[in-house]
């Protein structure tokens, strides 16, 4: 049995997933070969799904209905007043029992040696002291004296910036373009008048626009990026000499 090339084989899959009809009918009308491993795929795919147990909703759970014990009463009018009184002599007595009893100074330890600073601790000799009015007093220093360093913001990789492994023989040169479309996300758009020759290609690791320039290097095209993902395939013209 013929052995499938890995791009080929990657691209029945894709097709097989998606269960997109239109896609299918291309590859066979490009890869008739493949047409029955393509199909099996399709199957051994549908039958995968319908192999799946249904997902059962859960039944809703209705919580209980648990009965509100009724408000206890409002004290009386009389009782607030009360409360407040209370409240107003305790309080004018504690004011009047400090007020009679004032609380004694602090006492202030007196240095040995030298004089307190009201700014705080006097600077060690030797020292560079800072000064408020410094440029440099403004930079914060974390503990341990490391500054903090913002992590690196990561570039995102778009998809027809990975690369790939493609291999075709005995193919035209527009199924190609239409398979490098395909493989490697890239959109390609081509002019009219491009050439159409039977071509045969093997690119390892390879970018889709890598693809392209090189294709058209030998095969009289150039590729135009238009956007990001995009690329417009204008046939080379011979310009003739004046």
């Amino acid at each position: 049995m013929k052995r499938v090339p890995a791009d080929i084989d990657q691209l029945m899959w894709t097709i097989a997933e998606s269960a997109d009809v239109a896609a299918a009918d291309d590859f066979e009308r490009r890869f008739p070969e493949w047409k029955s491993e393509l199909e099996s795929r399709m199957a051994m795919v549908r039958g995968l799904r319908h192999a799946r147990p249904p997902v059962v909703a859960p039944t809703p759970v209705i919580p209980k209905f648990v009965p509100r014990a009724n408000p206890a009463p409002a004290p009386r009018r009389l009782g607030w007043v009360a409360a407040l009184s209370a409240t107003a002599v305790i309080a004018f007595g504690s004011f009047l029992w400090v007020a009679l009893n004032p609380p004694p100074p602090p006492t202030v330890p007196t240095p040995q040696g030298g004089q307190l600073s009201p700014s705080g601790p006097p600077a060690s000799e030797g020292s560079d002291q800072v000064l408020p009015d410094d440029p440099t007093a403004a930079q914060s220093t974390p503990p341990g004296g490391q500054q903090t360093v913002p992590p690196p913001t990561e570039r995102v990789v778009m998809p027809w910036e990975h690369r790939h492994d493609l291999s075709v023989a005995d193919a035209s040169l527009i199924d190609v373009l239409n398979l490098i479309s395909d493989t490697t996300k890239l959109k390609i758009e081509i002019a009219p008048g491009m050439p159409n020759p039977m071509i045969n290609v093997s690119y390892t690791q390879r970018t889709g626009m890598e693809m392209l320039v090189d294709l058209g290097r030998e095969y009289g095209f150039t590729p135009l990026e238009q956007a990001r993902g995009s690329v417009l395939i204008v046939p080379v013209v011979e310009q003739s000499g004046g």
